[in-house]
């Protein structure tokens, strides 16, 4: 497994879960189904519906009864759009997205402000 960059916010906020977690012993699922006893994780769609959606309506990203179809991979173009906009080397895009293709991850990228995304040279 190859280690995957988190921001220290997120790692303390991903503790505080697990704390309160009933589930919370080495080997047991980061979001496990109480359905399941903790046996499983929680399916990923199951947590767009209950955490990703309404959070993405109380930040003003979709509106309440907006029925447009959003998920995890939104939050993928989303980081990429981010990094793009910000001149980002496309090879580190790639990189923080695991794509195997540099063409895979222009794709994610979209434009902002009526500007057009282009890829700005590695380093």
């Amino acid at each position: 497994m190859t280690p995957v960059a988190m921001h220290s916010a997120l790692a303390a906020y991903l503790k505080a879960w697990r704390d309160e977690s009933p589930y919370s012993k080495n080997g047991d699922w980061m979001f496990p189904s109480v359905r399941n006893k903790g046996r499983s994780p929680r399916a990923a769609s199951t947590c767009g519906k209950q955490y990703l959606r309404p959070a993405a309506v109380a930040a003003g990203v979709l509106a309440k009864d907006d029925r447009t179809r959003f998920g995890w991979h939104n939050l993928r173009h989303s980081l990429a759009t981010f990094f793009g906009s910000k001149e980002i080397p496309l090879s580190t895009i790639q990189s923080m997205l695991r794509h195997a293709k540099p063409q895979t991850t222009a794709r994610y990228i979209h434009a902002v402000n009526s500007n057009r995304w282009r890829p700005k040279a590695s380093s």
